[in-house]
């Protein structure tokens, strides 16, 4: 799959906040795990604003029941 896509500010830093997780253990799969309520909002809705066109299936794992967020 080709994919073209123009580097923005949102763009730049939801990729500097992914390679900040470290993860080598995915393939063909965007991880970004945090707690911090603003930043996934900023990840999720760049990612998925940039993947429009393409059949994405994302997913949102929860590993808590508390409620208790911080940033």
């Amino acid at each position: 799959m080709k994919f073209k896509a123009k580097i923005t500010t949102e763009l730049a830093e939801c990729i500097g906040l992914w390679l900040a997780e470290g993860d080598k253990k995915t393939e063909r799969e965007i991880t970004f795990t945090n707690n911090c309520i603003p930043l996934v909002e900023l990840f999720g809705f760049t990612i998925q604003k940039q993947f429009e066109n393409y059949p994405i299936n994302p997913r949102i794992y929860v590993y808590s029941a508390k409620t208790k967020f911080s940033c």
